[in-house]
């Protein structure tokens, strides 16, 4: 059994159509919020599913949260940030198990674990409950009770108390089943929990775990995913000093504990999720001893999630045909627009003509949303921009404490309240989510994916794109390089499918982003061209395919296990 563990697997499309049905398109978006903040939920989504249609024994478990912070809109144009409670719907449409057990967590509190599972594919994954831990995803201060002494302390203590929950739970829930795992897969550090051997308690010597091979799953290059402990915190965890004192992740001088070290240095597999992104890891400081055993596997997302069923077989299609079916995915995409964004039926019709850019990502800072807030604030550019035949759907998730983004944020906000050219230009998607975004990715004509050089692990959004006849103006970061063939005098005609936004100093420039929006512009005007750039991106699909993504994982489970392939059932 390989178990896959992570703080966040979103929920199938059919499951949320299903919610949607039962009770309204609202709590489908808040429920498709409340496992997927970014990119890792839909990612480990549609990794479990290949696994399991490849016919690979694959468990997932994560946790089931009681609420979600969603996106209201002001009556004035503006937004802020709401919580909104999702457990109490989701315990209505998952199924219940007879596996609910007792968890020991590592200050002595026993709590009782519900357990729900739910089918992905072949699989099944399971929803671990505990009301009083399982409050929201990534707590911050702002979810700390009313009257805490000390909110930040608050959030960090139950951010170790989810992780054990997920960790020592995935475990329990194991021995529930009756399944040895062979492989535990751990995604991101807060699953740190899941190895058995780290922590000093019943399961550290448990013999139903010593034949298990651990692989660990870094999926940002980030510090606030990449933890630093200081010595109180490792000892009230419970974690064995034996694997960290004398080793790479122990700072004596500090007195600390690097997280992602200590696991890099302790599982028996670690892989990126990219090329890219290895290269980054491996240059870490507390990572260059272990540079040797880090692999990658680039991530890839699933067709027949994303992809629009008529352009599977775009080689079959004449150039007008295929812009055809690309303009009727166009359309579904404005007249969901109209509706969902507070727009007018009119400005779907006239918007028909236009290319339609998303800038759908998590919003955060090193994400650098704050070249668009400038561009427009520039008058030069914003005229240069507003002479563009294009129209950018910017949206994505804004975690409640981050205050820089929700800055960001208010000041495109601002900008647009005022403007009313540029309103008919940039139109703001408020609760951007899993459920609805293959609306969004099947009609639009490029995405933009920029980040700040080496900030970015692998972003599949953009993967999501291409499979959908779209150009990707991006910077050269993640898996970019790995798939975007950009403009240039160098490149063949036939395979450019991406324009360029250089860096300076390691960051994109705001006349980095106008030139190549300038230059998509130019070169999608023409017919023929721009179906050149539609063929040029999907002919990417089977490299972006998650199946791809799962073969290599087999490669790495055979690592795992020392053998030179991983058998598959069925």
């Amino acid at each position: 059994m390989i178990l896959e563990v992570a703080m966040e697997i979103a929920f199938p499309h059919d499951f949320l159509e299903g919610i949607a049905k039962k009770f309204n398109a609202q709590t489908a978006r808040e429920c498709a919020m409340s496992t997927s903040v970014g990119g890792i939920g839909p990612l480990l989504k549609e990794r479990i599913i290949d696994q399991s249609v490849g016919g690979l024994n694959v468990v997932g478990v994560t946790l089931l949260y009681e609420s979600v912070w969603v996106q209201a809109w002001h009556e004035w144009g503006q937004i802020n940030l709401q919580k909104k409670g999702v457990g109490k719907i989701l315990r209505e449409v998952l199924s219940p198990t007879d596996f609910k057990f007792p968890l020991t967590f590592f200050d002595g509190q026993i709590v009782e674990v519900e357990v729900w599972k739910l089918g992905y594919g072949q699989a099944t994954v399971y929803f671990l409950a505990a009301p009083s831990i399982t409050n929201v995803v990534y707590p911050g201060p702002k979810d700390a009770p009313a009257g805490s002494p000390n909110p930040h302390a608050w959030a960090h203590e139950w951010r170790l108390k989810q992780s054990w929950l997920v960790g020592r739970g995935a475990l329990e829930l194991a021995q529930k089943l009756g399944a040895k795992p062979g492989i535990v897969v751990l995604s991101e550090t807060p699953t740190i929990f899941g190895h058995n051997r780290l922590v000093m308690d019943n399961l550290q010597n448990n013999s139903f775990f010593s034949a298990t091979k651990y692989i660990f799953n870094d999926h940002t290059p980030l510090e606030y995913a990449h933890p630093i402990w200081d010595q109180e915190t490792a000892k009230t965890v419970l974690l064995d000093p034996s694997f960290y004192l004398s080793k790479p992740a122990w700072n004596p001088h500090k007195k600390t504990v690097d997280v992602t070290s200590l696991l890099v240095g302790t599982c028996d597999i670690v892989f990126g999720v990219a090329k890219k992104h290895a290269g980054v890891m491996k240059a870490m400081a507390s990572l260059k001893e272990f540079a040797p055993k880090i692999q990658y596997v680039t991530n890839g997302v699933r067709k027949e999630d994303w992809q629009a069923p008529e352009l599977r077989d775009a080689d079959s299609l004449s150039d007008e045909k295929l812009l055809e079916e690309k303009m009727k995915r166009k359309k579904i995409l404005l007249d969901w627009a109209w509706r969902h964004c507070r727009l007018w039926p009119t400005w779907a019709h006239e918007s028909q003509d236009k290319k339609i850019i998303a800038w759908t990502r998590r919003i955060t800072p090193y994400k650098r949303l704050d070249l668009l807030v400038r561009m427009l604030k520039n008058q030069e550019y914003r005229k240069r921009f507003l002479n563009l035949n294009q129209i950018i759907f910017v949206g994505g998730r804004i975690h409640q404490q981050d205050n820089h983004a929700q800055d960001i944020v208010y000041d495109l906000l601002d900008i647009l309240e005022k403007d009313n050219d540029l309103q008919q230009h940039v139109i703001m998607l408020d609760n951007f989510n899993i459920w609805e975004a293959p609306i969004l990715y099947q009609g639009v004509d490029a995405a933009i994916m920029l980040a700040d050089d080496t900030r970015e692990a692998s972003a599949t959004g953009f993967m999501k794109a291409l499979m959908n006849g779209a150009a990707i103006i991006a910077t050269d970061d993640g898996a970019v390089p790995e798939f975007v063939h950009f403009d240039s005098s160098s490149s063949p005609t036939n395979s450019v499918n991406g324009f360029f936004i250089p860096y300076v100093n390691g960051e994109p420039t705001t006349l980095g982003l106008l030139e190549a929006l300038e230059s998509f512009d130019k070169a999608s005007r023409d017919a023929g061209s721009h179906a050149a750039l539609m063929r040029a991106a999907l002919k990417t699909t089977e490299d972006v395919s998650v199946h791809r993504t799962v073969e290599n994982m087999k490669q790495l489970y055979g690592q795992a296990l020392n053998e030179t392939s991983v058998a598959t059932t069925g």
